[in-house]
């Protein structure tokens, strides 16, 4: 799905990626695969731009370009898979390669929009075994691994990441940037 409007931090913003954006979305995913801490996406820019079309009208399903101030795209985010019977979404397709706070407050931006506008109380996370910086970040969230799965063909962990964790180290985070 689309959000019309952008959702404004106070370095970044994200906004809902379209067409425009099939070439960004689908160089950050490659160009920045060398060390094979994410899947590599095997797709043409059409592809993307038909993916990116298909999302757009996908219910429950959010992707959204990160941007600095200076028009800059510093990465790519979303959540789906948004089940509010169970109270749960996941949170992911992020990579960024922006600073360390326009990267941080990127993905804080977008879990809290899903927080505030879906009946949502846990999130699940994917994260491949081989991306240990990662893993150690949302583990510092308070996330545990639940279950070993393949994403891509690759050996990865399932994690949850309950909503007062995040909400605790969130508001950490927001002290350490001045937030």
């Amino acid at each position: 799905m689309a959000i019309m409007e952008d959702i404004h931090g106070k370095v970044v913003y994200l906004k809902s990626a379209d067409i425009e954006d099939a070439e960004f979305t689908l160089q950050i995913r490659n160009v920045n695969n060398t060390d094979g801490r994410i899947p590599k996406l095997d797709n043409t820019i059409q592809d993307q731009i038909n993916w990116i079309n298909s999302q757009r009208k996908k219910e429950g399903d959010y992707f959204f370009i990160i941007k600095n101030f200076q028009e800059r795209s510093v990465g790519v985010v979303g959540f789906y898979n948004i089940d509010e019977d169970k109270q749960i979404f996941e949170v992911g397709r992020y990579v960024a390669v922006g600073s360390p706070i326009e990267n941080v407050e990127g993905l804080i931006l977008a879990i809290n929009t899903c927080l505030e506008n879906f009946k949502v109380t846990s999130m699940i996370l994917s994260v491949l075994e081989s991306n240990t910086t990662v893993l150690n970040f949302w583990k510092s969230f308070g996330a545990k691994v639940t279950n070993k799965i393949l994403v891509s063909g690759c050996p990865a962990f399932e994690m949850i990441l309950h909503k007062d964790d995040y909400i605790n180290y969130r508001n950490k985070i927001y002290k350490i940037f001045g937030f």
